[in-house]
């Protein structure tokens, strides 16, 4: 009797007459603490393009940007997408006559789309199918975007990319060290 209780597991050696009081308590706890659901509080939650940028300050003209022209909720809902964006540092360099201020004016709205618009590829373009290439891409705007990854440091257009593969779930962004003005047409 005792080896076919033992066979049964642990839990039934009292049944059986066999455990001490301390093991079954030992073993209702861990019983107990199984039943008990997990604490999922700290699973992160995917992340869209519109977060990742919200969330990291070194971006907060480019969102601000982005909300003027009513293009920061397309980042949350397309995808995917890639963005070279650029960083504050980029913005603070810009020449005045086409400074974040004077873009940002109800006036210049239609400009500031043009402008952000040439920093997004409508695909995801992760950095591995850049590197040891040069080739033109199309941005949303419909202007053409040179890509060069041939040399130590990945370039869009002049402006070299500083980090690479922010991933969300709908695209990457690549920070970019200058902001990008599309040709004069």
């Amino acid at each position: 009797m005792r080896a076919v209780c033992a066979a049964l597991g642990f839990g039934l050696l009292t049944a059986c007459g066999g455990a001490p009081d301390d093991a079954v308590e030992t073993d209702q706890a861990l019983v107990a603490d199984a039943a008990v659901p997990k604490d999922t509080s700290e699973v992160e939650e995917p992340q869209t393009l519109r977060d990742v940028l919200e969330n990291d300050d070194s971006f907060s003209t480019l969102v601000a940007a982005l909300d003027a022209s009513d293009l920061l909720v397309t980042l949350e809902e397309e995808g995917p997408l890639t963005i070279f964006a650029p960083n504050n540092a980029a913005f603070d360099a810009l020449p005045a006559a086409v400074s974040v201020d004077v873009l940002t004016a109800e006036s210049n709205k239609a400009v500031l789309r043009d402008l952000l618009a040439y920093h997004v590829l409508s695909s995801a373009m992760p950095s591995y199918d850049i590197d040891g290439r040069a080739f033109t891409a199309m941005a949303v705007n419909g202007d053409p975007l040179q890509i060069d990854g041939t040399g130590p440091v990945i370039s869009v257009s002049g402006a070299a990319i500083v980090m690479q593969d922010l991933e969300a779930e709908n695209g990457i962004i690549h920070v970019i060290d200058a902001v990008l003005l599309p040709p004069a047409n």
